[in-house]
C-alpha cells in the first residue's frame, strides 16, 4: 500500500504597505483634492451667477410688462418718486413666488437677492432690526395698501425693496442686491444722445434729486425714444464701493461677484454677463450712465477710456 507523505504546512507571508507607499498614496489623494476643489468652487460660483442672471431676467420681464401697461411706457415708475433703486412695483404683481391667500399676498422675494451675497429682505415685523443706512423696518407703511389693478388684493410695501443693501454683498441688515439704471443721464453715447429739458415737458422728466448728485437733467428710459434697446441696460448688480463700475475685489466683499464681472438686464429683455474691466464699463456707457460722478471716472481711468469732452451743446461726449 502506497502511503502519501503529508504535505508540509506553509506559512502565508502577506506583505503590507510600506510607510513610503502610504505616503505616496496620501500625497496623490491630497494632490487630487487640491486640483478638484477650485474646479468645484468655480462651478458653484458659475451656478450662482446664472441664478443671479435669472433673477434679473425675471425683473426685466416684469418691468417690460409694466411698461406695456403704462401710458408713458416707463418700466420703473417708482424710481422717479421714492428711491432710485426702488423695485417694490415688481413684487408681488409682476414677480412672485407664492399664491394669493385670503386677499393678502405672500412672497419669498427670491428674485431680489443675488445668491452670491448675504443680502436679505426683512419681512418679519416681530424681529426688530436696523439697516446699515439707519432705517428700520420691515414695512414702509403701517397699513396694507391695495395692489394696483387687482381688486380686493392688498400688500404692505417692504422697505428693503425700496433700496439695495447699502454696504454691498456682505450686508445682511436688509436691502436687495441690484441697481436700477432707469435714468438716461445727460451726455452723448454710442447708443444715443440725452440732452436737457424742462421738468416734465413731454419728452423729458424732472432731474433726479436723490442723495447722489445727478446731472442737470436726466431722462427716464422708455421704448418711445431709445433706439438701441439691445444695448441699453435697465438693471445691473449692486456695486456699493471700490471702483464704481468695475466688479473689483474688495476686502469687505461689496461687489456681488468680486473681480469677475456683473449681470445686466437690457431693454429688449435679454440678460448678459460682462467681465470686469472695459467690457463692464462699456455696458454702463451704452446704458447712458454718467461716468464722471460717484467715483466712476476712476473706472474710466482703470480701463483706459479717456474722460469725456464737452461739445457745443454743453453735453459730455464719450469716446470708447
Amino acid at each position: 500500500m502506497n502511503v502519501i507523505p503529508p504535505v508540509p504546512a506553509t506559512r502565508c507571508r502577506c506583505r503590507g504597505f510600506t510607510l513610503i507607499e502610504l505616503l505616496v498614496v496620501i500625497s496623490i489623494i491630497a494632490l487630487l483634492i487640491g486640483i478638484l476643489l477650485p474646479a468645484l468652487g468655480a462651478a458653484r460660483d458659475t451656478a450662482r451667477r446664472m441664478k443671479c442672471g435669472t433673477n434679473i431676467r425675471s425683473m426685466i420681464q416684469g418691468s417690460l410688462i409694466l411698461a406695456e401697461e403704462e401710458k408713458n411706457r416707463v418700466p420703473f415708475p417708482n424710481a422717479d418718486t421714492v428711491d432710485g433703486e426702488n423695485i417694490s412695483h415688481l413684487f408681488p404683481l409682476y414677480v412672485t413666488s407664492n399664491e394669493f391667500i385670503g386677499g393678502v399676498i405672500g412672497n419669498t422675494f427670491d428674485a431680489a437677492i443675488c445668491p452670491s451675497t448675504a443680502n436679505q429682505i426683512q419681512t418679519d415685523p416681530n424681529t426688530p432690526f436696523t439697516r446699515s443706512d439707519g432705517r428700520t423696518g420691515p414695512f414702509v407703511s403701517a397699513s396694507f395698501e391695495p395692489v394696483p389693478g387687482r381688486s380686493g388684493l392688498q400688500y404692505r410695501p417692504l422697505r428693503d425693496l425700496y433700496t439695495n443693501a447699502g454696504e454691498g454683498a456682505s450686508d445682511n441688515t436688509g436691502g436687495h442686491s441690484y441697481e436700477l439704471m432707469a435714468w438716461a443721464e445727460q451726455g452723448v453715447y454710442n447708443t444715443g444722445k440725452v440732452k436737457g429739458g424742462a421738468a416734465r415737458d413731454g419728452e423729458y422728466y424732472r432731474p433726479w434729486d436723490g442723495s447722489d448728485a445727478a446731472p442737470s437733467f436726466a431722462q427716464m428710459k422708455t421704448d418711445l425714444w431709445i433706439q438701441q434697446a439691445s444695448s441699453v441696460g435697465l438693471i445691473t448688480e449692486n456695486d456699493a464701493a471700490g471702483i464704481n463700475g468695475i466688479a473689483d475685489s474688495d476686502a469687505n466683499g461689496q461687489d456681488n461677484h468680486p473681480d469677475i464681472g456683473a449681470n445686466t438686464g437690457f431693454m429688449d429683455g435679454h440678460v448678459a454677463f460682462a467681465s470686469a474691466g472695459i467690457e463692464q464699463v462699456e455696458v454702463l456707457l451704452d446704458s447712458m450712465v454718467d461716468m464722471t460722478r460717484g467715483g466712476k471716472d476712476d473706472a474710466l481711468a482703470e480701463v483706459g477710456i479717456p474722460n469725456p469732452t464737452t461739445n457745443a451743446e454743453g453735453l459730455l461726449v464719450y469716446d470708447y
